[in-house]
């Protein structure tokens, strides 16, 4: 019988031309961060930077950068930011350290945030030109992963460079084209002293000392004591210098040593500074010099302790106009010389109008009697004799074009695709963005959060997280596209934490069926009540308690409501491993189960289960084939160094998912060459309903993958984010190929499909939101003829047909310029449209 067909997702255009885009072709989206300065109501302020530097010839010309932000330039002294590109000549968009020679050349330093913020070498960028040249390789001897802090040139050499690395001090003698370590340690900082009566410099590193055997994660985390060396030879070598700093405390962790040199008028020789952050107690210490450099008096000079966190570098400054240091760690402080008080010049708000400075500062720089500050909410700057004491508030933001913003995670509306509901790091507000009109449509106050979801059916009920941190959690629900919010929804037990992605799901091919996720418990949001119900807690699923073990991913399907997959990371006690979790019970969304879930009664006085642990058994290899392509790991405790942070699944196979492997961010310290221990190749994994394969051919060795999304329309064509760039593969590619033109390569925290403008986008934590078309068919022309047998997913540049669909088939048409159905085409059924659903689809 002949029937109608029908069109679930897109209108047929016979004939539909449009070029077809064979490649990705990324381009930025905002939020942009100048809209805060011209529009009262956009409280969007740019986000995190950890560096500046000034040019010694031009000081209108000045450089700033982030670990995860990219590199920025001013000609006008801040007050309009360009961004100079870097990814596809240094391998990142994040930069770990800056400085400018006297040869208009600016020196970088990359950095790859996989949670330890790594560098792999240094570049120069030629400021004439705007052309850059890497640099001589640095000797590392224990091939250590190791992070480049600083780059600073001698005052006495232009020729003369030093890097103040997590494994060293290494120089150069030829402006970087070779190195050679100078000393060993975690070095903090190098400054210089003019050497009295005779020529040269003479110079001190700060940092931290290690005892014992020198491991990669004892570098990197920051443990051990003070090291404060001299050197009489321009830095060839270094001697300690005694002094009775004491940083023991408690928790030594986290130890960052800076320095900086205060009044050099003495003759009786300078003083030296020292700010020593310890966890979450800051120290102060002044050091008298003799003019050769020994130590008179050693004494501190203010203790102080701050709140919440500790600060992942702090700064030390001398400012010699008000004889004031500026102190920045998690808050900003001034420490007047004079009169010995402490004062302190943390936020309160993040309004674009506030004077004060945001948490977390990483750099400050004087010069020209101007105070510049690198924090986590931008660029600041405040002239020195607009200084008063004991309170003031003369610092102003310079973001103009920094767009720079930590997205945890985002949801795009699907039926306007310029409307975004965005969830930031640094940034204490939810935006509700219109990329077409630049500028935040809605904003709403919370605390820093991991973002929400904006309902993929009608764009009207928006879920939003309250705040990130755990000991607050809770929800906003927002109607009307995100104008107004109902009252707090709370759902029993915090939401979020500490944050994740994808705190918010929905069933993407269901209306209004969402689930909040907290530790191994969903929770289904009930919209005639206003509340979350308690849905599902796999707290005893594998015969262990995974409390904690927070739901990172679920993975719906078009063909079975009951089918759904989710993976669990490793939790915060660190007792239990990734898990992978198969749903194979009656009714998924019952709302709520007293039973446990997974034993529930089937009739007949039997119990049956409900969820099926398909995780991969490193232990046994009993669900890896083949066998010989893995290596068993006999150690369990090993499980809980890896995860599994996505999952996805096919279009036409329910039982057939893709999950990526990463490391767990409670083991940063891992071979980072080696995901699984013991399986260097393995980045993703294919169960194809009974076993796992490795499916990870193509990403690159060094590589950490991430999030990956599905185009539903195609077949199996999978996005995937690691921290150095963005891939697609589908089912009938080999491997998986680069999909990152124009991409600023950075951590990506969530990745969207619209099929409304068919755009793959991507939410990077440092860089904002960008778009690509999604990857068209490679195949330019296909013909379909005869009758499918089969659920089918046909791909083509140009696709015609005259075939017949047979009963309760699914048969989507993807074309990349034109589809065509020409007349003998037609479907059969004997029951109705249900039966058989087609799907015309263009990828551009």
């Amino acid at each position: 019988m002949k029937k109608y067909i029908l069109f679930t997702y897109a209108l047929i255009l016979f004939r539909l031309m449009t070029v077809a885009q064979l490649n990705s072709n990324w381009q930025f989206i905002g939020p942009y961060s100048e809209n805060a300065l011209t529009s009262p109501d956009n409280k969007f302020q740019t986000s995190r930077l950890q560096a500046i530097a000034v040019n010694p010839a031009n000081s209108r010309q000045m450089f700033t950068s982030g670990w995860n932000a990219g590199l920025w330039e001013t000609t006008d002294g801040g007050d309009n930011w360009n961004n100079i590109e870097t990814s596809s000549f240094i391998g990142s968009n994040g930069i770990g350290a800056i400085a400018v020679s006297g040869f208009n050349e600016l020196f970088v330093a990359n950095c790859f945030d996989n949670t330890t913020q790594n560098s792999t070498g240094l570049f120069k960028y030629t400021l004439t030109t705007r052309t850059w040249q890497p640099l001589g390789n640095i000797p590392n001897t224990n091939n250590f992963r190791f992070r480049i802090r600083r780059i600073v040139f001698s005052p006495a050499n232009p020729d003369e460079l030093f890097l103040c690395t997590t494994i060293g001090l290494f120089k150069s003698n030829n402006r970087g084209l070779t190195w050679a370590l100078v000393d060993k340690g975690n070095i903090c900082n190098i400054v210089f002293l003019k050497k009295q009566d005779i020529s040269g410099y003479h110079c001190i590193i700060s940092g931290v000392q290690h005892t014992g055997s020198l491991t990669e994660e004892k570098l990197l985390s920051y443990e051990g004591q003070a090291l404060l060396k001299v050197s009489t030879d321009g830095g060839n070598s270094f001697t300690e210098m005694a002094h009775t700093i004491n940083t023991e405390h408690t928790d030594k962790a986290n130890l960052y040593a800076n320095i900086c040199i205060g009044d050099v008028s003495n003759p009786n020789g300078p003083d030296l500074y020292i700010h020593c952050c310890t966890n979450k107690r800051y120290l102060v210490y002044k050091i008298q010099l003799d003019v050769q450099l020994t130590v008179r008096t050693c004494r501190q000079l203010v203790t102080y302790v701050q709140d919440s966190h500790y600060a992942q570098r702090n700064a030390i400054q001398y400012d010699p106009v008000n004889k004031v240091l500026w102190l920045g760690a998690v808050k900003l402080y001034d420490y007047n010389l004079t009169t010995g008080i402490t004062s302190g010049h943390n936020h309160v708000s993040v309004l674009a109008n506030d004077k004060r400075v945001h948490d977390d500062i990483y750099d400050i720089l004087i010069k020209d009697n101007v105070i510049f500050i690198a924090s986590d909410g931008g660029f600041y700057s405040g002239l020195l004799a607009d200084y008063s004491q004991p309170f003031h508030n003369f610092f102003r933001p310079r973001n103009k074009g920094l767009h720079i913003s930590l997205i945890n995670g985002f949801s795009g509306a699907s039926y306007n695709p310029d409307y975004y509901l965005l969830g930031y790091q640094d940034i204490v507000y939810t935006d509700f963005y219109d990329a077409k009109t630049k500028k935040v449509r809605y904003t709403h106050p919370t605390w820093e959060n991991d973002g929400g979801l904006i309902d993929k059916f009608n764009n009207n009920i928006v879920l939003a997280d309250r705040n990130s941190y755990s000991g607050i959690g809770g929800a906003y629900v927002f109607v009307n596209g995100g104008k107004s919010f109902l009252p707090d929804v709370v759902a029993g037990e915090e939401l979020g934490g500490n944050f994740g992605v994808n705190t918010y799901y929905q069933d993407p091919f269901r209306e209004r069926i969402y689930y909040g996720a907290v530790g191994p418990t969903l929770f289904q949001y009930n919209f005639s009540r206003n509340d979350f119900e308690m849905k599902n807690r796999f707290q005893w699923i594998t015969g262990g308690d995974l409390w904690n073990a927070v739901v990172e991913s679920i993975a719906f399907s078009r063909q079975d409501a009951n089918s759904v997959h989710l993976t669990t990371g490793t939790n915060i006690h660190n007792t239990h491993a990734s898990q992978v979790l198969k749903y194979i019970g009656p009714d998924f969304n019952d709302s709520y189960m007293a039973h446990n879930e997974w034993d529930y009664d089937c009739g007949g006085g039997r119990r049956c289960p409900q969820w099926e642990n398909i995780t991969p058994n490193w232990g046994t290899l009993s669900n890896l084939f083949p066998y010989g392509a893995f290596t068993r790991i006999p150690n369990a405790e090993l499980y809980k160094k890896f995860r599994y942070p996505a999952i996805v699944k096919s279009p036409l196979d329910k039982n057939v998912v893709y999950i990526s492997c990463s490391l767990s961010e409670a083991y940063p310290f891992l071979n980072h060459n080696e995901i699984i221990p013991g399986n260097p190749t393995v980045k993703v994994l294919k169960y194809d309903g009974s076993k796992w394969i490795n499916y990870s051919l193509g990403i690159p060795p060094d590589e950490n993958p991430g999030y990956m999304v599905m185009d539903v329309y195609s077949n199996d064509g999978i996005y995937l984010a690691t921290e150095k760039g963005l891939y697609y593969r589908d089912a009938k590619m080999p491997q998986w190929l680069p999909y990152d033109a124009n991409f600023p390569k950075l951590f990506v925290k969530q990745m969207e499909i619209n099929y409304q403008d068919k755009t793959i986008r991507a939410a990077t934590f440092g860089r904002g939101i960008w778009k690509s078309p999604l990857k068209c068919p490679a195949i330019p022309f296909i013909t379909e003829t005869g009758t499918y047998s089969a659920d089918r997913i046909i791909e083509a540049n140009k696709i015609t047909s005259t075939a017949l669909i047979g009963p309760g088939k699914y048969i989507i048409y993807r074309g990349g310029a034109s589809v065509e159905l020409k007349p003998g085409f037609q479907t059969l059924s004997q029951n109705g449209f249900k039966e058989f659903t087609v799907i015309i689809s263009n990828c551009r």
